[in-house]
């Protein structure tokens, strides 16, 4: 979905594919109140909602299965789940290169943030 930044209107992801496609709609606009219509995503630099904060503290104990997909695990807070949930917890990452070298886990510890290639590897 998409929605309108001025009054919350939602728009489907067709009329948004329409105004990126039209060369004369530099900004897609509602039209309703003329605001900025955005995807429901949170982009690079935007702060994340309050409720992923709430979800990650309840939902990430619980978690029996973690899936990483389409990430760096670079951009923080969301590098650092991989670290939420119990370590015996199997972490699957589905990622067209490999994530979570380089940080703040790599240089407290010395050790690449996934353990790639590491025999004990049970991730």
């Amino acid at each position: 979905m998409n929605t309108c930044l001025n009054c919350g209107k939602k728009y489907d992801l067709e009329w948004m594919t329409e105004r990126i496609k039209d060369k004369y709609c530099k900004v897609p606009k509602c039209k309703d109140c003329n605001g900025v219509v955005k995807p429901d995503i949170t982009f690079v630099g935007e702060d994340l909602p309050a409720r992923f904060f709430q979800c990650a503290i309840t939902d990430f104990p619980q978690c029996d299965l973690l899936l990483i997909m389409g990430t760096s695990l670079v951009v923080q807070p969301f590098a650092s789940l991989v670290n939420e949930v119990a370590e015996e917890v199997p972490r699957l990452l589905i990622n067209m290169k490999e994530a979570g070298r380089a940080g703040i886990l790599e240089r407290a510890t010395g050790m690449p943030g996934l353990c790639y290639g590491l025999s004990y590897n049970r991730r």
